[in-house]
């Protein structure tokens, strides 16, 4: 019997010891509750399983310092010149992040390598290189904000600012084109009529150590400017300036200032017209060609030859040949054919994105199509100028 009440006492005991489903929902028991670590310390890690404890699928990161340091960064440069520093994030914790860099800007200072690539060099260092361009003296300094993210969250942050170096103004002349560089080229250039008052030059340029974007000449004679196309890096940049002017103009005249001897360059570049299609992507009306002109001559005569053949001599084949002369006649007078433009299109120089627009339409109008590339429609207006629209942009017939 006395063994009896024994038993019953120690397990009345240890039953009395557990926490009750009650008890803990009435926060008499709070303690035992186990909390969570707040999400701004832990970042996810990458295991892919999910039917995993939540232990794995998350690791702790403390957050510590990040420390920025820069390299490199020159004491004087030119206005409108090209510079680069080293840039070296320190996140003093051996984990893989991704960084996401901004450095502010101004009118006065571009940021031009915005898709900052970091190197991973090991023990939590990252390194990479920004280059600027500055074009004021009164730009003294930026600031640059490194944000670290790990598995879509960010964890932490910070910034440092940079004294930039002193500028240097640039004695320039009426023709300066805003390029600074080691070496400016030019490739080849051509005139063209633009439409029936207006001519058009296309200058393909290739600079080192420059910012080709940056061609812009100061010249009440040229109604519109502006550069397209831009290929390559900052060692080694190339596009296409255009400026389109009037007949009265009779050459193109501009400098550039050459970092290596450190003087003015000039060019001038005769204004020639010429006849056939401008061998850049532009292309004005490919009927204006000599090319065409003799093509189409040459289809006419044997069109005419075989048509008189089949006359004389009654054989089918010279009337096969006369319909096979007359249906490609047809089809190079306009191979593409007509359609029509929507209200309010951009019509641009390149086809390309950020080609510059010379016209815009205001309402529906008829156009000939005259060639395509890629997503866009090269078109013929009734006033006879030549651009380029999105396919989107066309209404077919």
């Amino acid at each position: 019997m006395l063994k009896h009440i024994a038993l019953f006492l120690i397990a009345a005991f240890a039953i009395a010891q557990e926490p009750s489903i009650f008890d803990m929902m009435g926060g008499e028991r709070s303690e035992k509750v186990i909390k969570k670590a707040p999400l701004q310390t832990i970042a996810p890690t990458n295991e892919p399983e999910i039917n995993i404890s939540e232990t794995q699928i998350y690791q702790t990161v403390e957050p510590s310092q990040l420390i920025i340091t820069t390299s490199n960064i020159p004491k004087e440069v030119y206005a409108g010149e090209i510079f680069k520093f080293g840039i070296t994030a320190n996140t003093q914790s051996n984990i893989v992040v991704d960084i996401k860099t901004t450095v502010l800007e101004n009118e006065n200072l571009k940021w031009l390598n915005k898709n900052l690539q970091w190197e991973n060099i090991g023990n939590g260092i990252y390194k990479s290189e920004i280059f600027l361009e500055a074009n004021s003296t009164e730009q003294k300094n930026t600031k640059i904000t490194i944000n670290l993210k790990r598995n879509g969250e960010f964890f932490q942050t910070a910034n440092t600012t940079i004294n930039l170096p002193s500028l240097k103004q640039i004695k320039s002349d009426q023709n300066y084109s805003h390029i600074v560089a080691n070496s400016l080229e030019i490739k080849k250039h051509k005139t063209n009529k633009f439409d029936d008052k207006n001519l058009i030059m296309i200058v393909e340029l290739v600079g080192k150590n420059t910012n080709i974007t940056d061609f812009w000449l100061n010249d009440p004679a040229i109604l519109k400017q502006g550069v397209d196309s831009v290929s390559g890096n900052f060692n080694s940049h190339s596009g296409f300036y255009f400026a389109i002017f009037t007949p009265e103009k009779t050459s193109l005249d501009f400098s550039y200032f050459n970092l290596k001897n450190k003087k003015l360059e000039s060019f001038s570049l005769p204004v020639i017209v010429e006849d056939d299609e401008i061998s850049t992507q532009i292309g004005l009306n490919p009927k204006q060609s000599k090319f065409e002109i003799y093509k189409d001559t040459a289809g006419y005569i044997l069109l005419a030859t075989s048509f008189i053949l089949f006359l004389i001599k009654r054989n089918s084949i010279f009337l096969v040949l006369t319909l096979i002369f007359g249906a490609y006649g047809i089809y190079s007078y306009n191979p593409l054919g007509n359609a029509v433009l929507k209200k309010n299109v951009s019509i641009k120089i390149l086809p390309t994105q950020n080609s510059s627009i010379f016209f815009t339409t205001e309402n529906e109008e008829k156009v000939e199509i005259l060639g395509e590339r890629k997503d866009f429609k090269k078109v013929l207006l009734n006033d006879g100028k030549v651009g380029w629209v999105l396919k989107d942009d066309i209404i077919k017939n």
